[in-house]
């Protein structure tokens, strides 16, 4: 009989552990899935802004004159030079179309100069940006040269549907990283707590019918042991005794 009620035990717990695992593994989900929309939509954010900052240089520097060779004049220089300081953008570069660098700006990198953009970024990105398709990726970094938190763009330039050269566009952002974490933790939490709720009430069930199953075994091993009428140990149970003791 204790073998038979050990049994039974370890089966109610082992129902309950992968109850526990199956909220814990849709919690984990959701949170995980929560940072990828996060990622997704800062990487979306950073290109856009990218793009913008771009078309508003190119309206104000002639940068494609830059790209051919022409010396740049004195307003264009001016324009480079703050060009950073408009509103998260820190620091950028200019590529002509063959990967090799035209103008830096401050906080970039002195050794830029002597590196090509398929040794700096790999060949994914340089084929990327040469195909006309715009590239954002995110990362973390140290003051002074980055931010926390930043991301960066390759815009490519066109001249009459043909890429002719790319900017690589680095923007600051820490303080919307910060806005999206904090919005998806309040998302996490109630998700979190949904699936928790909607986790409980099966466990609970399932826990009633366990007791109800356990009360009716122990009822029916009772019944199975004892005489209906008085109660005492009827045959089978002493029987079950002395077999024990032998």
């Amino acid at each position: 009989m204790k073998k038979r009620l050990l049994r039974l035990l370890s089966n109610d717990r082992w129902i309950i552990a992968v109850l526990a695992t199956m909220i814990l593994l849709l919690a984990g989900a959701g949170v995980l899935l929560s940072r990828l929309v996060s990622a997704h939509m800062l990487r979306n954010d950073a290109r856009s802004s990218s793009s913008t900052w771009v078309e508003s240089l190119l309206q104000s520097a002639d940068i494609r004159a830059l790209i051919a060779g022409a010396p740049s004049s004195d307003r264009t220089k001016h324009i480079l030079e703050n060009a950073s300081q408009v509103g998260d953008i820190y620091r950028y570069s200019i590529w002509d179309q063959t990967g090799r660098l035209i103008y830096i700006s401050e906080r970039m990198p002195s050794s830029l100069g002597r590196a090509s953009l398929a040794s700096l970024y790999g060949r994914r990105v340089a084929d990327l940006v040469r195909s006309g398709t715009p590239f954002a990726a995110l990362g973390t970094g140290e003051a002074p040269q980055n931010p926390p938190y930043f991301g960066v763009s390759w815009i490519p330039l066109k001249q009459d549907g043909k890429v002719i050269g790319l900017i690589e566009v680095y923007i600051d952002q820490t303080s919307d990283r910060a806005l999206y974490q904090q919005s998806f933790l309040f998302t996490e939490s109630i998700i979190a707590l949904a699936v928790l709720l909607a986790g409980s009430l099966p466990g609970f069930l399932v826990y009633r019918k366990m007791l109800d199953h356990r009360s009716a075994h122990a009822e029916a091993v009772y019944l199975a042991e004892h005489d209906d009428l008085t109660g005492t140990a009827n045959r089978k149970q002493l029987a079950d005794r002395a077999k024990d003791l032998l």
